[in-house]
C-alpha cells in the first residue's frame, strides 16, 4: 500500500480514489479497488433502504390507526352501553353532559384502536370489560385532541384477579418437598412504558362500582401512562408551559412533604398511603382521589386539587351526588 500525496509518479490510468490499493514499479503506478471499497457503499445503501422501508411501514401503520380511530369516533354510542356504564360505573352518572359527549367519542376511538387481551386463564374479554376500562381511561383525556387517545399504548392485558410476573417468581421447597412460589407481591395493575397496561379484572370491576373509596386501579394506571408520556415516570406529566411545570412542582412538592409526614405519624389520611412510595405513585394516587374523593382532596390539599383540575380540565368536587 502506497500512501500518496503530491508525488511525481505517472499513473497509466486515472488518478486513484482515496483508499485505493496502489502498486508502483519505478515511476509507473497502478491501482485497484479493494473488496471493502466495492461492497462498503452497497452495504450502506442497503441499510439506508431498509431503514427507509421500516419508517414507511411504521408511518403507514400510524396513519391507518388514526383513520380507524377517527372513523370509530363518528359512530353512534349504543344506548345499551350507556345503561351498562350507569350501573357498573356510578360515577358516569355524575359526569356533566358537556363532558359526556366528547368522552363517548374518545371511548369509541380508544376501543377501536387498542388490543384487549385475556391472560392468566381468563377465557375472553367482554364488551363490559372493554367499556369499563375505556370510560375510566378516557375520562382523564376527554378533551385531548389526539386521536386515538394514548397514542403510544397498544394493548390492555386482563388477568382474572391479582397477578405476578413469572420473571419475578422464585420457587422453594417446604419440609415435605412441596414447591412453593415466592417473589413479588400480587399486583392489581401495572403500566408499562413499552405500550401496555396490565389489569386485574376483579380490581377493575370493584374499583368501578365503588366510586367513593379513593381506590381505582384504572385511573391509577392510566395516570401512570400520562406520566410516562413525558419520559420516565416521576410524577410530572407533560404540561404546556414552563410556568405550568413550575407551579406543578411547587404544589406537588409541598403536598408530598406534608403527606409523607402524615403517613410517618400514622395520621388520618385522605390519600392512600401507597402514594408515599415515590412522586410517581403520589401523582397516580392523587388522581384516584381527585375523581373519587374530590371534596376531601380539595379541602386537605387545595393546591394539588387546583393543579389536577387544570390538568384534567374537570372539577369533580362540583359534580352532583349520585342518586341511587
Amino acid at each position: 500500500m502506497v500512501v500518496w500525496t503530491a508525488c511525481r509518479v505517472k499513473f497509466d490510468e486515472p488518478l486513484p480514489p482515496k483508499g485505493a490499493e496502489v502498486t508502483c514499479v519505478d515511476t509507473t503506478c497502478k491501482w485497484g479497488v479493494s473488496a471493502e471499497m466495492t461492497f462498503g457503499p452497497i452495504v450502506l445503501l442497503v441499510a439506508a433502504i431498509l431503514i427507509f422501508l421500516g419508517l414507511a411501514v411504521w408511518l403507514g401503520a400510524r396513519i391507518r390507526r388514526k383513520r380507524t380511530a377517527r372513523a370509530a369516533a363518528t359512530q353512534e354510542f349504543p344506548a345499551k352501553w350507556d345503561r351498562l356504564l350507569g350501573s357498573a360505573f356510578p360515577l358516569y352518572r355524575r359526569i356533566p353532559t358537556e363532558v359526556r359527549d366528547p368522552l363517548r367519542r374518545q371511548m369509541l376511538a380508544f376501543m377501536a384502536d387498542k388490543n384487549f387481551e385475556a391472560c392468566g386463564g381468563l377465557e375472553e374479554v367482554s364488551d363490559e370489560m372493554k367499556l369499563l376500562v375505556a370510560v375510566q381511561a378516557c375520562l382523564l383525556v376527554w378533551d385531548d385532541p389526539r386521536v386515538p387517545p394514548y397514542p403510544e399504548l397498544r394493548s390492555i392485558l386482563f388477568y382474572p384477579s391479582t397477578f405476578r410476573h413469572s420473571a419475578d417468581l422464585q420457587f422453594a421447597a417446604d419440609d415435605e418437598g412441596v414447591l412453593l412460589e415466592e417473589g413479588s407481591s400480587p399486583m392489581l395493575g401495572e403500566s408499562w412504558d413499552s405500550g401496555s397496561v396490565v389489569l386485574s379484572w376483579e380490581s377493575v370491576r370493584r374499583g368501578g362500582s365503588n366510586v367513593e373509596d379513593g381506590m381505582n386501579v384504572v385511573i391509577h394506571e392510566f395516570a401512570h401512562q400520562l406520566d410516562q408520556e413525558a419520559g420516565s415516570a416521576d410524577g410530572l406529566p407533560r404540561l404546556r408551559t414552563v410556568a405550568e411545570h413550575r407551579e406543578w412542582a411547587e404544589a406537588f412538592g409541598a403536598a408530598w412533604e406534608k403527606f409523607t409526614a402524615r403517613v410517618h405519624h400514622r395520621r388520618d389520611l385522605v390519600l392512600d398511603p401507597y402514594g408515599a412510595t415515590n412522586p410517581a405513585e403520589f401523582f397516580a394516587v392523587a388522581s384516584e382521589t381527585f375523581f373519587e374523593k374530590a371534596r376531601q382532596l380539595r379541602e386537605s390539599y387545595p393546591e394539588v386539587y387546583e393543579q389536577l383540575a387544570h390538568f384534567y380540565r374537570l372539577d369533580p368536587a362540583e359534580w352532583r351526588r349520585i342518586v341511587t
